[in-house]
Protein backbone atom coordinates (compact mmCIF):
# COMPACT_ATOMS: atom_id res chain seq x y z
CA UNK A 1 0.00 0.00 0.00
CA UNK A 2 3.04 2.68 0.84
CA UNK A 3 4.44 1.84 -2.42
CA UNK A 4 1.11 2.08 -4.08
CA UNK A 5 0.48 5.45 -2.39
CA UNK A 6 4.29 6.87 -3.10
CA UNK A 7 4.35 10.76 -3.67
CA UNK A 8 5.85 9.80 -7.39
CA UNK A 9 2.88 7.38 -8.54
CA UNK A 10 -0.70 9.88 -7.21
CA UNK A 11 -1.61 10.06 -11.06
CA UNK A 12 -1.39 5.94 -11.40
CA UNK A 13 -2.59 5.24 -8.19
CA UNK A 14 -5.65 7.88 -8.90
CA UNK A 15 -6.32 6.35 -12.08
CA UNK A 16 -6.17 2.69 -10.19
CA UNK A 17 -8.64 3.80 -7.86
CA UNK A 18 -10.60 5.37 -9.90
CA UNK A 19 -11.10 1.98 -12.40
CA UNK A 20 -11.93 0.32 -8.95
CA UNK A 21 -14.65 2.65 -7.68
CA UNK A 22 -16.36 1.93 -11.35
CA UNK A 23 -16.19 -1.74 -10.97
CA UNK A 24 -18.17 -1.63 -7.36
CA UNK A 25 -20.61 0.46 -8.85
CA UNK A 26 -20.72 -2.57 -11.64
CA UNK A 27 -20.94 -5.38 -8.80
CA UNK A 28 -23.00 -3.00 -6.03
CA UNK A 29 -26.23 -3.87 -5.44
CA UNK A 30 -29.49 -1.92 -6.38
CA UNK A 31 -32.31 -0.93 -4.69
CA UNK A 32 -35.06 -2.11 -6.17
CA UNK A 33 -37.09 1.05 -6.15
CA UNK A 34 -34.46 3.27 -7.26
CA UNK A 35 -32.85 0.51 -9.74
CA UNK A 36 -29.44 1.90 -11.80
CA UNK A 37 -30.03 5.28 -10.01
CA UNK A 38 -29.15 3.74 -6.84
CA UNK A 39 -25.09 4.06 -8.22
CA UNK A 40 -25.71 7.68 -8.03
CA UNK A 41 -26.83 7.61 -4.84
CA UNK A 42 -23.74 5.12 -3.66
CA UNK A 43 -21.21 7.78 -5.21
CA UNK A 44 -22.72 10.96 -3.86
CA UNK A 45 -23.42 9.58 -0.54
CA UNK A 46 -19.25 7.89 -0.33
CA UNK A 47 -17.87 11.59 -1.99
CA UNK A 48 -20.13 13.27 0.96
CA UNK A 49 -18.56 11.46 3.96
CA UNK A 50 -15.22 11.98 2.41
CA UNK A 51 -15.53 15.56 2.34
CA UNK A 52 -17.05 15.93 5.14
CA UNK A 53 -13.97 13.92 6.57
CA UNK A 54 -11.59 15.72 4.33
CA UNK A 55 -13.13 19.40 6.29
CA UNK A 56 -12.84 17.45 10.04
CA UNK A 57 -9.18 16.65 8.95
CA UNK A 58 -8.19 20.15 7.16
CA UNK A 59 -9.17 21.29 10.62
CA UNK A 60 -7.58 19.45 13.16
CA UNK A 61 -4.03 19.59 11.53
CA UNK A 62 -4.86 23.37 11.09
CA UNK A 63 -5.11 23.26 14.78
CA UNK A 64 -1.68 21.23 15.15
CA UNK A 65 -0.29 24.05 12.98
CA UNK A 66 -1.40 26.77 15.03
CA UNK A 67 0.32 25.06 18.58
CA UNK A 68 3.50 24.14 16.55
CA UNK A 69 4.10 25.81 13.79
CA UNK A 70 5.47 23.25 11.99
CA UNK A 71 5.39 23.65 8.13
CA UNK A 72 4.24 20.06 7.88
CA UNK A 73 1.04 20.51 9.13
CA UNK A 74 0.51 23.36 7.36
CA UNK A 75 0.62 22.04 4.01
CA UNK A 76 -1.63 18.96 5.00
CA UNK A 77 -3.78 20.62 6.51
CA UNK A 78 -4.11 22.87 3.38
CA UNK A 79 -4.19 19.69 0.84
CA UNK A 80 -6.76 18.08 2.91
CA UNK A 81 -9.16 21.27 2.33
CA UNK A 82 -8.61 21.55 -1.40
CA UNK A 83 -9.24 17.83 -1.63
CA UNK A 84 -12.25 18.05 0.45
CA UNK A 85 -13.60 21.05 -1.54
CA UNK A 86 -12.97 18.94 -4.62
CA UNK A 87 -15.11 16.24 -3.20
CA UNK A 88 -18.01 18.62 -2.16
CA UNK A 89 -18.19 20.25 -5.64
CA UNK A 90 -18.50 17.16 -7.27
CA UNK A 91 -20.94 15.77 -5.52
CA UNK A 92 -23.35 18.77 -5.53
CA UNK A 93 -24.44 17.95 -9.57
CA UNK A 94 -24.12 14.06 -9.14
CA UNK A 95 -26.59 14.85 -6.32
CA UNK A 96 -28.93 16.92 -8.90
CA UNK A 97 -28.82 14.35 -11.02
CA UNK A 98 -29.38 11.41 -8.62
CA UNK A 99 -32.79 13.79 -7.08
CA UNK A 100 -33.72 14.24 -10.71
CA UNK A 101 -34.06 11.05 -11.74
CA UNK A 102 -35.46 9.43 -8.49
CA UNK A 103 -37.92 12.24 -8.08
CA UNK A 104 -38.46 13.52 -11.14
CA UNK A 105 -37.27 16.94 -10.35
CA UNK A 106 -34.97 18.70 -8.43
CA UNK A 107 -36.64 19.77 -4.50
CA UNK A 108 -34.30 23.25 -4.44
CA UNK A 109 -36.37 24.19 -1.50
CA UNK A 110 -34.84 20.86 0.61
CA UNK A 111 -32.74 22.74 3.34
CA UNK A 112 -29.50 20.76 2.56
CA UNK A 113 -29.35 22.46 -1.24
CA UNK A 114 -28.56 25.73 0.63
CA UNK A 115 -26.75 23.69 3.39
CA UNK A 116 -24.43 22.15 0.77
CA UNK A 117 -24.11 25.88 -1.47
CA UNK A 118 -22.76 27.63 1.89
CA UNK A 119 -19.80 24.86 2.58
CA UNK A 120 -18.75 25.40 -0.81
CA UNK A 121 -18.83 28.87 -1.03
CA UNK A 122 -16.94 29.68 2.50
CA UNK A 123 -14.61 26.80 1.26
CA UNK A 124 -13.80 28.49 -1.92
CA UNK A 125 -13.57 32.00 -0.37
CA UNK A 126 -11.60 31.26 2.83
CA UNK A 127 -8.98 29.35 -0.22
CA UNK A 128 -9.06 32.22 -1.94
CA UNK A 129 -8.64 34.46 0.94
CA UNK A 130 -5.89 32.44 2.37
CA UNK A 131 -4.12 32.49 -0.79
CA UNK A 132 -3.98 36.56 -0.90
CA UNK A 133 -3.05 37.25 2.49
CA UNK A 134 -0.48 34.62 1.83
CA UNK A 135 -0.27 33.64 6.14
CA UNK A 136 -0.26 30.05 6.87
CA UNK A 137 -1.45 31.28 10.06
CA UNK A 138 -4.46 32.63 8.45
CA UNK A 139 -4.84 29.99 6.74
CA UNK A 140 -4.74 27.55 9.27
CA UNK A 141 -7.03 29.31 11.52
CA UNK A 142 -9.83 29.38 8.33
CA UNK A 143 -9.42 26.18 7.57
CA UNK A 144 -10.41 25.49 11.53
CA UNK A 145 -13.38 27.65 11.20
CA UNK A 146 -14.49 26.03 8.45
CA UNK A 147 -14.56 22.50 9.95
CA UNK A 148 -16.35 23.83 12.61
CA UNK A 149 -18.93 25.67 10.60
CA UNK A 150 -19.39 22.83 8.49
CA UNK A 151 -20.47 20.50 11.52
CA UNK A 152 -22.68 23.29 12.73
CA UNK A 153 -24.52 23.59 9.49
CA UNK A 154 -24.98 19.96 8.98
CA UNK A 155 -26.03 19.41 12.71
CA UNK A 156 -28.69 22.35 12.05
CA UNK A 157 -30.13 21.74 8.71
CA UNK A 158 -33.00 19.94 8.67
CA UNK A 159 -34.39 16.73 6.20
CA UNK A 160 -37.13 17.36 3.82
CA UNK A 161 -37.60 15.22 1.38
CA UNK A 162 -33.68 14.05 1.50
CA UNK A 163 -33.53 10.55 3.85
CA UNK A 164 -31.30 10.49 6.78
CA UNK A 165 -29.31 7.43 6.07
CA UNK A 166 -30.81 5.26 3.65
CA UNK A 167 -28.01 3.08 3.06
CA UNK A 168 -27.19 2.90 7.27
CA UNK A 169 -30.91 1.91 7.19
CA UNK A 170 -30.48 -0.87 4.95
CA UNK A 171 -31.34 -4.66 6.31
CA UNK A 172 -29.41 -5.34 3.41
CA UNK A 173 -25.42 -5.91 4.79
CA UNK A 174 -24.28 -6.00 0.43
CA UNK A 175 -25.45 -2.79 0.15
CA UNK A 176 -23.68 -1.38 3.25
CA UNK A 177 -20.28 -3.08 2.47
CA UNK A 178 -20.68 -1.91 -0.98
CA UNK A 179 -20.79 1.74 0.07
CA UNK A 180 -18.21 1.28 2.44
CA UNK A 181 -15.72 0.10 -0.25
CA UNK A 182 -16.33 3.00 -1.97
CA UNK A 183 -15.91 5.32 0.91
CA UNK A 184 -12.43 3.61 1.74
CA UNK A 185 -11.70 4.15 -2.01
CA UNK A 186 -13.27 7.64 -2.15
CA UNK A 187 -10.66 8.05 1.03
CA UNK A 188 -7.75 6.80 -1.09
CA UNK A 189 -8.28 8.91 -3.79
CA UNK A 190 -8.78 12.10 -1.05
CA UNK A 191 -5.82 11.59 0.01
CA UNK A 192 -3.76 11.38 -3.08
CA UNK A 193 -5.70 14.65 -4.27
CA UNK A 194 -4.63 15.90 -1.24
CA UNK A 195 -0.84 15.13 -1.46
CA UNK A 196 -1.00 16.47 -5.04
CA UNK A 197 -2.73 19.89 -4.24
CA UNK A 198 -0.60 20.72 -0.88
CA UNK A 199 1.70 23.49 -1.09
CA UNK A 200 5.14 23.76 -0.39
CA UNK A 201 6.65 23.78 3.12
CA UNK A 202 7.14 27.11 4.24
Amino acid sequence: MKYFMGANRVGWSLLAIGVAIVLVLIVAPLDRVLGDVSRLVYLHGAMVWVAIAGFSVAGILGVAHLLTAKSAWYAWSQGAERSAIVFWAGYLPISVLAADMAWNGVFWAEPRWAMAAQILVVAVAFQVGGRLLNNPQISSALNVLLAGVTVWLLLRTPLVIHPDNPIGESSYSSIQLSFVALVVLCGLAGVQIARRLRPEKT
